[in-house]
């Protein structure tokens, strides 16, 4: 499998633990991609028997849902679990079909994007402690679908009639699967299919956190460049030394600017492949997740069930909640870091460079042996470079549901907007038809 390593202390890089979920669904890219040996063809078709299997998986819980089309509660019941699986499904699709483009990206953030421990031990343990609330998440999620297939097993226990046994969501199939040996297997395939779909969902998410996480921290670190740009020369004995000083930090400047201009332009180019990658999930998780949590919110609210039932959605709902948060907070906090550039390019002293004179130590000998501080002059292309940086670093930097909107907090309060809408409407046809 892919596995980029960067050049420098490699044995404490790591992708997020989550992502050996990608790997165990066929997910993640292989070294070869466009030629893969057999053993990849083997990989290729687990796959794709995956996305075979949570495809018959959410058929045979639609197949309920139209089945109970007039119950509105069995409908909002059910449908959560069927956006859910639809939802991942997508996302399964879509990483199956961009391998490539996945292999590229991880290479580009392992070669540009990382920062190690040994470069930068502060901003290396900022990224890290900024991808802490992801593997809570993750864990949340993992609780969530092992109550959804643990806690049907408790109900076997007590049921009589072979034709209700339950099964970790509801049902219809075209054969009779409830005789032992056939509700066994289908047990274990529909179970298989939810892990399949909550495994995706947090490590695909843990990834993009794990990016943007990193690139935030490029951002700082290209901050405290900019913020050295500008030094200060102490002034000697004479003017002929001290041009040649001035000249010499001059040429070191115009230098220090190129490579921190490089260095934005790395940053804002994996931005643009993240970006590229990543929106067509994104529009896909704001268009569900608006519907998902207006119905696990109504059933909260709305349906009397058990205390094991109340927790799964309790539990449903957090989650829900937490991910999407945690995706427009990252969001938010790359357009922030990105805006924050312009500001830093302004604020490092440039203006006052070419107002700089010969101090008066060098034009009056009583002050000859009295040591000086000023800044150093600029010429013209530096500040043009400066003024260039500041205008191009104005434009915004952010994360887009394939352009439909931009990743961010304003995003999470419109989609609770939306979701609280569609309670509203839920509330009041259960209301009509009571």
């Amino acid at each position: 499998m892919h596995n980029p390593r960067p050049h420098s202390d490699n044995k404490s890089f790591a992708f997020p633990f989550q992502c050996i979920a990608l790997k165990i669904v066929g997910a993640w890219p292989l070294e070869n991609c466009d030629s893969p040996n057999f053993i990849g063809i083997l990989y290729y078709a687990w796959s794709y028997t995956i996305i075979i299997l949570i495809t018959l998986t959410c058929l045979a819980q639609s197949s309920f849902v139209f089945y109970a089309w007039g119950d509105i509660l069995t409908v909002t019941e059910c449908g959560c679990t069927v956006l859910m699986g639809i939802h991942n499904l997508l996302r399964l699709i879509h990483l199956n079909r961009r391998r490539g483009a996945l292999k590229d990206l991880t290479t580009e953030f392992v070669n540009n994007i990382w920062i190690s421990q040994e470069s930068n031990e502060f901003v290396a343990q900022k990224c890290e402690k900024d991808t802490v609330l992801l593997k809570v998440i993750s864990a949340m999620l993992f609780v969530l679908i092992c109550m959804y297939v643990i806690l049907p097993l408790f109900e076997l226990i007590h049921v009589t009639d072979s034709g209700s046994k339950p099964f970790p969501y509801k049902m219809i199939f075209p054969y009779d699967a409830y005789s032992t040996f056939p509700y066994v297997v289908t047990y274990f395939l529909t179970s298989l299919a939810g892990f399949g779909v909550v495994t995706t969902l947090f490590a695909e998410d843990s990834l993009f956190g794990f990016f943007v996480a990193y690139t935030c921290g490029q951002f700082a670190i290209l901050h405290e460049k900019i913020n050295g740009i500008v030094d200060r020369v102490d002034t000697k004995s004479t003017k002929t030394d001290l041009h040649m000083t001035l000249c010499a930090r001059e040429m070191t400047r115009k230098l220090r600017l190129k490579l921190i201009i490089d260095h934005h332009n790395t940053i804002t180019k994996f931005c643009e492949h993240m970006e590229e990658f990543f929106s067509p999930i994104l529009l896909v998780n704001f268009t569900i997740s608006s519907f998902l949590i207006c119905l696990v919110g109504f059933q909260i609210a709305a349906v009397k069930m058990t205390l094991g039932n109340l927790a799964k959605l309790l539990i449903y709902i957090v989650s829900a909640l937490s991910q999407l948060f945690i995706l427009c907070w990252k969001g938010d906090r790359l357009i922030e870091c990105g805006s924050l550039t312009s500001w830093k390019f302004y604020s490092c002293e440039w203006e006052r460079l070419h107002d700089w004179q010969y101090p008066q130590s060098l034009n009056n000998n009583k002050h000859r042996h009295r040591k000086t501080t000023l800044n150093c002059p600029s010429g013209t292309s530096f500040i043009r470079d400066i003024a260039f940086s500041v205008q191009r670093s104005q434009k915004p930097l952010c994360i887009t549901a394939y352009k439909f909107s931009i990743l961010s907090l304003k995003s999470f309060t419109a989609i609770l907007s939306t979701s609280l809408s569609y309670f509203t409407l839920l509330q009041s046809l259960v209301e009509k038809n009571e």
